[in-house]
């Protein structure tokens, strides 16, 4: 005691770690350890959640189906639609995704998984779909693909290994592509050692290892060279991936040519001189929109960099002033500007309020003056009312007595 490393689900918080730490503070009272807490690291790991189906019964209670007995429906998106059980064909309702449990109905069997995927592919899927600490939802299509990813690393290694031996690598030697090559399989060291060895998130080692995969089958085969760096680069999925998936990692190790078991192989040492770059790729962004790269010596200095940027063709026409825009008029249909048109009925509107302001002010005498209210009238119709309605009254009276008529109660 201590313990190095105490994994346990959140449901154990409560039950075995403090009662753990309750009889190991009493053994240290007693003066039977020297240390205070059973375990140096905690690491809480996160539930496995599962689609789960059910029927309501008449007296309210609810039967749940295992997910194995559904037959299951789904739109464009993947999304579930529709459910109906298998044995008699009957839809069943759909009850969202809950974590694991015998209550539920909800559980997959390990057994029957192993039995058609194989117990690594099984292990790599449940390490890859999320970090050790979060939920994990189950899902058939993600083992599957978990299956495809073993199938492209073993395939790899038989195509190598029905080659021959491979000799070692001259290092002294190696091309830009070579060394592209080896960079990225320390790269993968790199960062595996980190995420396993640090922090615990062994779905990011394993999409590293995915990375080298994609980088080492499209490298070349054929040389001594190509070949001994494809061996390097097999060694190194087989490490990495040991913790994860050991049995299809053992029988690769020892196709690579080695005698002993890989469970007794050291952790792969990353090579910090394979990560320098001679060159460097920087991306070049004009008002945040990219403009191109250019590759500069890793050696540049600021001033270089600069440099060889405003000289680049893509930034050029970008630090050019832009042409003034000429404020282009559109014509109407008439033949006139738009722009005229429109201010000729601005002061021809102006011209006709102007008039009736001054007529207003004529009274009765023959013109639009205010209209008199006859007592029985409406008020609003009051020329000094301002109102909407009134106005439209005093127009519709001007149009039938073309703009003389009368005022009532003379």
């Amino acid at each position: 005691l201590p313990v190095d490393q105490y994994i346990g689900g959140i449901e154990h918080a409560i039950l075995h770690l403090l009662y753990a730490r309750f009889f190991h503070k009493l053994m240290r009272d007693e003066g039977l350890v020297s240390s205070n807490e059973p375990f140096k690291n905690l690491l809480t790991q996160g539930m496995v959640l599962a689609d789960t189906y059910f029927r309501l019964e008449a007296n309210g209670s609810k039967t749940w189906y295992n997910p194995a007995d559904v037959d299951i429906e789904r739109d464009g998106k993947g999304k579930i639609i529709a459910a109906t059980l298998r044995s008699d064909g009957q839809p069943v309702e759909i009850g969202g995704t809950e974590k694991m449990s015998k209550s539920k109905n909800n559980g997959v069997d390990p057994q029957a998984m192993i039995d058609q995927y194989g117990a690594d592919t099984c292990r790599l899927f449940m390490m890859f779909a999320s970090p050790p600490d979060m939920s994990l939802e189950w899902s058939d299509s993600g083992v599957e693909g978990a299956q495809r990813f073993l199938r492209r690393v073993w395939r790899l290694s038989q195509q190598h290994h029905a080659k021959g031996p491979a000799a070692k690598a001259d290092l002294t030697s190696l091309s830009d592509d070579q060394k592209a090559v080896r960079r990225a399989i320390h790269l993968a060291i790199k960062q595996a050692s980190q995420d396993i060895g640090q922090h615990h998130k062994f779905n990011t080692a394993i999409a590293a290892v995915m990375t080298l995969m994609n980088v080492l089958e499209k490298a070349p085969q054929d040389a001594e060279q190509d070949r001994a760096l494809l061996q390097e680069g097999l060694e190194t999925v087989a490490l990495v991936l040991a913790p994860i998936a050991p049995h299809i990692s053992h029988s690769l190790w020892q196709s690579l040519g080695h005698s002993d078991a890989i469970i007794d192989a050291r952790w792969p040492q990353v090579d910090e001189s394979a990560l320098v770059q001679d060159s460097l790729q920087l991306v070049i962004q004009v008002n945040g929109k990219l403009r191109g790269q250019i590759e500069v010596p890793a050696s540049a200095s600021r001033e270089e960099v600069e440099a060889r940027r405003m000289a680049a063709q893509q930034v050029l026409p970008e630090l050019e002033p832009p042409p003034k825009k000429k404020r282009k008029r559109k014509r109407s249909s008439s033949g006139t500007d738009e722009s005229s048109a429109s201010d000729s009925k601005s002061s021809s509107g102006s011209r006709r309020r102007r008039r009736r302001r001054s007529k207003g002010g004529k009274g009765g005498e023959g013109g639009t003056g205010p209209v008199a209210s006859d007592g029985g009238g409406d008020s609003k119709a009051d020329g000094d009312s301002g109102a909407g309605g009134g106005r439209k009254r005093r127009r519709r009276r001007r149009r039938r007595g073309g703009g003389g008529g009368s005022q009532k109660g003379e």
